[in-house]
């Protein structure tokens, strides 16, 4: 990574280049969504998730500012969920749908309803994506919070392609009709164990 990109915020990165060069930004949220989902892990809600917050420190390794020392960032609402708008309080998938909204403005350069009331489809500004990497970055925006991933490890998980079970069913509401109950973080992986052992 260059020097104009090693330790500065992601704000002020983007607000003077747009968009990140392709494979450094995936390194970077890939980076990302690990940090972020070890804090899930631990049953840590993040809920201001925005580019000020985000130091890069060199290709693939990030460090999360706490959010009473980063500066301001312009559209930090942009970030927030449609539930946090709303008045309700973070969980966990509200960290998912910021992290969306990152990688949106990381790679593509634009915020995912800026076109209006569906998700901006990524193939638009990246075409060479593939089906998966798209199909995941839409599913992390949706305004139905029962309809994104369970937590920022299961939206890695399905990103870099460990988990179609993530990707089919990104909150289990196949084993759970109303959704991921609160402070659940989606365990893919234990449920399609217990389903092989029904078999």
């Amino acid at each position: 990574m260059n020097g104009e990109i090693a330790g500065r915020t992601l704000a002020d990165y983007l607000d003077e280049h747009g968009k990140l060069p392709l494979g450094e930004g995936l390194a970077l949220f890939d980076a990302l969504l690990q940090a972020v989902g070890e804090m899930h892990r631990e049953g840590v809600t993040d809920g201001a998730l925005n580019p000020g917050r985000i130091v890069m420190i060199a290709p693939g390794r990030i460090a999360l500012v706490p959010a009473g020392d980063a500066g301001p960032c312009a559209d930090a609402d942009a970030y927030r969920s449609p539930q946090q708008l709303d008045g309700k309080p973070a969980d966990v998938r509200a960290d998912v749908y910021a992290l969306g909204v990152l990688a949106y403005r990381m790679l593509m350069g634009v915020l995912p309803y800026s076109a209006g009331d569906d998700p901006v489809d990524p193939h638009a500004y990246l075409p060479n994506l593939t089906d998966r990497v798209r199909r995941t970055l839409t599913i992390a925006v949706q305004k139905n919070l029962t309809e994104r991933f369970g937590d920022a490890l299961t939206f890695r998980a399905a990103l870099r392609g460990e988990s179609d079970m993530a990707l089919a069913s990104p909150t289990l509401r196949w084993a759970v009709p109303e959704g991921i109950p609160e402070g659940d973080t989606g365990a893919a992986d234990e449920f399609a164990a217990e389903e092989g052992d029904e078999d």
